[in-house]
């Protein structure tokens, strides 16, 4: 199942997150490259997928993820459809702009606005307004035809830092939203569980959800390392 089907459950906050908040704080451990050729070989055949364990330390380490270039290959059916050259061009563009500013590795970056939207640039808002590549939450905009690099940059940036109304990836890797309690700041599967539901779950296992996707951390751990068919998850099928 997609995070855009779901309901959204990021609750919101009036701490007051803004966009284009610092960088994720190095001191919360190295997940980031800014080499898009790096990464591990890609796993056998892109229709694997593989059952993480619950806990934050079973997960990919960053030296399993493929590279980005590979990334953008194994979904490139998604990500150039309905699309000109151009549109996917500033996608990746973006991403890779807000991933060097951001220090989020744009791999993670990426697997998240699959995970969301498929990179479908007309996906409906969804909850209680949230729009755009990164289904971001209350007060992300949605893709403009008349403005597209602009608009295109500027979801990639209410999903990463967060809008004024909730936070973003780099809230959730610095432990900046106070009802999170991320038991481990800065790893990526940790703050992708509370991108999605809020919070980690007071058992440590990121494949429970009160809220959200229960799926949604496994999915975008496979993702990472060269699940490329994943539209629909056989998580429920495969891992339960």
């Amino acid at each position: 199942m997609s995070e855009s089907s779901s309901p959204r459950r990021r609750a919101p906050t009036d701490t007051g997150f803004s966009s284009n908040a610092a960088a994720v704080d190095p001191d919360n451990g190295n997940w980031f490259s800014s080499d898009y050729t790096q990464g591990s070989r890609p796993q056998s055949a892109p229709t694997e997928y593989n059952c993480f364990g619950g806990s934050w330390d079973s997960f990919p380490s960053l030296e399993d993820w493929v590279s980005l270039d590979t990334l953008y290959e194994l979904n490139s059916h998604d990500l150039n459809l309905g699309k000109t050259s151009d549109q996917v061009q500033m996608i990746k563009d973006a991403i890779e702009g807000v991933a060097l500013d951001s220090r989020v590795d744009a791999r993670f970056i990426f697997s998240v606005m699959m995970q969301e939207s498929h990179a479908n640039l007309d996906v409906p808002c969804t909850g209680n307004g949230n729009c755009g590549l990164m289904q971001a939450g209350v007060g992300s905009v949605s893709y403009d035809d008349s403005n597209p690099a602009t608009s295109i940059r500027q979801m990639i940036e209410d999903g990463v830092y967060g809008t004024a109304e909730t936070p973003g990836l780099v809230n959730y890797l610095n432990n900046e939203a106070p009802w999170a309690d991320d038991p481990q700041p800065g790893n990526p599967f940790t703050a992708a569980r509370c991108y999605n539901s809020g919070s980690v779950d007071p058992s440590g296992d990121l494949n429970s959800a009160r809220f959200g996707v229960q799926e949604y951390v496994n999915d975008i751990a496979n993702r990472l390392v060269g699940w490329g068919s994943g539209n629909e998850s056989p998580f429920e099928q495969t891992c339960r």
